[in-house]
């Protein structure tokens, strides 16, 4: 498994998307918190203000994974 450093790079072209097209976007959650207990990570959440709409523009590889909170699954790369 990889580290929570290779993770977070592995997975940063996503939140360079948001960055670059003018959004916020943050690490956020259950990766936080393994970073501090120097874990490996299950999975990666970035929070954002952009709307699921304008996250729908930005990748063209996504399913809704939680309408009910505004929540998708993105690929990217």
């Amino acid at each position: 498994m990889a580290t929570l450093k290779e993770c977070l790079e592995q997975h940063r072209s996503i939140w360079e998307v948001f960055k670059q097209n003018g959004f916020k976007a943050y690490f956020v959650g259950g990766c936080v918190r393994d970073a501090l207990y120097n874990r490996v990570a299950k999975d990666i959440d970035i929070a954002t203000d952009a709307t699921p709409e304008e996250t729908k523009k930005l990748f063209k590889d996504y399913f809704d994974s939680g309408q009910k909170f505004w929540s998708l699954t993105v690929s990217h790369d």
